[in-house]
This record gives structure tokens, C-alpha cells and sequence, in this order.
């Protein structure tokens, strides 16, 4: 059972369930914006947020937090979207890490989304820094309403628009995951060969990538956004299974059917790349859901999709004594 436990927790950590960006969930009702909570502040129980966030370290022309308008110095809140007019530019420090990014209009992005190294991106443009705030290991994750790009320390923009999301990059490595609906349209920069084990990340080593919608409207479609949910709500489940059937293993014989112990790692190594899809696949459900116009629509799929965050952030209780 010690085996079973270690290699769950060595799970939580692999996604970034141990690093103090990334909290543990918290009760959908601590939210005060509309849209729905980023995807570590669904769960079963409310937690306080841990310190850091975002401080607006630069600005240029009209940036707000729904009608008020973004001072200069000031943090951030962590479930805020912020407003950018045509030709605003907002530079975003993380208080605990120093990483910075930056935001250009027309946007509404939302920046250290639950205090993580997270950016969400509805509208607008996003780029890195190159040497601020990098450590091993950390990752900035970019949520769009077509995809997901992650990286650890490169230069990059995104620039979404209504119908597709272009990812560019300057030098350093990215990956980027297609959401429900969304297909690669062009590519270019040097062939990858390979994806490192994950087929469902493509790697980008320089060039540009460009991701289209396959249905009409992906950021404020019912439709779509109930896809992505749906989407989420699978890979919620496939990890829970995993991550249950660890707990489940027998001490020295790798799984409870009592095959070799070389089934524990297989089914760790699952569990990890499972837990990381469902991540980024609730990540722009929620996006999606957020941009919906109907309050109706929104709370419907929210409910579906909290259960969907706690299902794959949560580590079951063993009924193993």
C-alpha cells in the first residue's frame, strides 16, 4: 500500500499538484466573477488561495477589471477578466516567481489564473519573456478557447482571434494541445520527429503553428463549449480510475490482480499523462464556458464541469486497510 501512495503522490506532483502554484481545490462559491473558476478552485472543499498572483508592472492605454480601470503597481486578482482596448498593453509580474508576461489588445485574458503560472487567453495576444522568472521544471501554461500551450522557458506570442489561434515561436521548446473542435491548419519552422511520448502534445521547436475551429463560433458557442466539457469530463473520470487503481495496487505484486510490479508503472505513467490532458482539457472548457452569453448556459455547464475538476484533482480514499 506504501508503494500505491508514494506512486500517487509522485502523480499529483509530475502535474504540479506538490508546487505551491499550483492549490489545492477550492469551493466553487469563493469565486466573486461570473465565469467559471480556473480548474484548481473547483473541489470539494474551500481552501484558501496560497500568497502570490499578478502585479501590473507596465501599462499602456485602456486596461480594466469590468468597468474599473487597472492602476499601475496593482495586483491583480486571480479570478478577474481583464479588458484591454486597441493598442493596451498590460505587463504581468508573478509576485512569488518574477516571471512576466504580456498582454496586448483588443484582449480579455485573465493573468496568474488562481494564483498558477496560467494564463488565459479569450481575445488578443500573449507574450513571453525570455529570462524572467524561469526555474526547472516550472511551466507557463496559455489557456485559448482552441488550445493549450505550455512551455518552460521560451519566446513566444499566441494571438487569438474568433476563429483560430496562431502560436509563434522565437527559440526555446512549446507544446501545444488541440481542445474539442479545434484542428491544425498550417504549419511551419523544422519538422519534429516524434513528440516526445505524448502524441496528443505537438511540439514546437521554432516557426509557427496555426489552430482552426471546425465549428462556427468556438469561444462563445453553447454548443462547443459543451463539448469541451464533456471532453473534460472523460479524462476526469479516465484519471480517477487510474489514480484509484494505484491506490487499489497490492504491496509487491504491482496491481491488485497480482500481475508483476512493472504494472504499477505503467499504469503511473498513465495516470500522469491522463491527469495532464484532463488539466489542460478542463482549462479550456472552463474558457469556454466563461465566454458563454447566457447565465443559464453557463451555471448548467459550470456544475458539470466542477464535478469534472474535482474528479481528476482529487485523490480517492482506499477501501484498502
Amino acid at each position: 500500500m506504501k508503494r500505491a501512495c508514494a506512486a500517487v503522490a509522485l502523480a499529483a506532483c509530475a502535474c504540479g499538484g506538490c508546487r505551491p502554484e499550483h492549490p489545492a481545490p477550492a469551493d466553487a462559491s469563493t469565486s466573486t466573477n461570473s465565469a467559471p473558476p480556473a480548474i484548481g478552485s473547483v473541489g470539494p472543499s474551500a481552501q484558501v488561495h496560497p500568497p502570490g498572483g499578478c502585479r501590473a508592472i507596465a501599462l499602456d492605454g485602456d486596461v480594466r477589471v469590468d468597468v474599473a480601470p487597472v492602476a499601475i503597481q496593482a495586483e491583480l486578482a486571480p479570478d478577474a477578466w481583464l479588458s484591454l482596448d486597441r493598442g493596451a498593453r498590460l505587463v504581468a509580474k508573478d509576485t512569488r516567481t518574477t516571471r512576466e508576461t504580456t498582454f496586448l489588445g483588443p484582449a480579455r485574458v485573465r493573468a496568474c489564473a488562481d494564483r498558477r503560472e496560467e494564463s488565459w487567453l479569450a481575445a488578443g495576444s500573449f507574450e513571453s519573456a525570455v529570462g524572467a522568472g524561469e526555474t526547472p521544471g516550472a511551466e507557463e501554461w496559455i489557456v485559448t478557447p482552441l488550445a493549450l500551450v505550455r512551455y518552460a522557458a521560451a519566446k513566444l506570442r499566441v494571438d487569438v482571434r474568433p476563429k483560430d489561434t496562431t502560436v509563434t515561436l522565437g527559440s526555446g521548446v512549446a507544446f501545444v494541445w488541440l481542445a474539442e473542435g479545434a484542428r491544425v491548419a498550417s504549419r511551419t519552422g523544422s519538422p519534429v520527429a516524434g513528440n516526445s511520448g505524448d502524441d496528443d502534445w505537438k511540439r514546437l521547436n521554432d516557426g509557427t503553428m496555426t489552430v482552426a475551429a471546425t465549428v462556427a463560433s468556438p469561444a462563445s458557442d453553447v454548443t462547443a463549449a459543451r463539448a469541451a466539457v464533456d471532453g473534460c469530463y472523460r479524462l476526469a473520470e479516465r484519471t480517477r480510475d487510474l489514480t484509484t487503481a494505484l491506490l487499489s495496487s497490492k504491496p509487491g505484486t504491482g496491481t491488485g490482480n497480482g500481475t508483476d510490479a512493472g504494472a504499477d508503472s505503467s499504469t503511473l505513467a498513465r495516470q500522469v499523462e491522463t491527469r495532464r490532458f484532463a488539466r489542460a482539457a478542463c482549462a479550456v472548457a472552463a474558457l469556454r464556458v466563461g465566454a458563454l452569453a447566457s447565465s443559464e448556459d453557463r451555471s448548467a455547464l459550470s456544475a458539470r464541469l466542477g464535478e469534472a475538476v474535482a474528479a481528476w484533482s482529487a485523490l480517492p480514499v482506499s477501501s484498502r486497510q
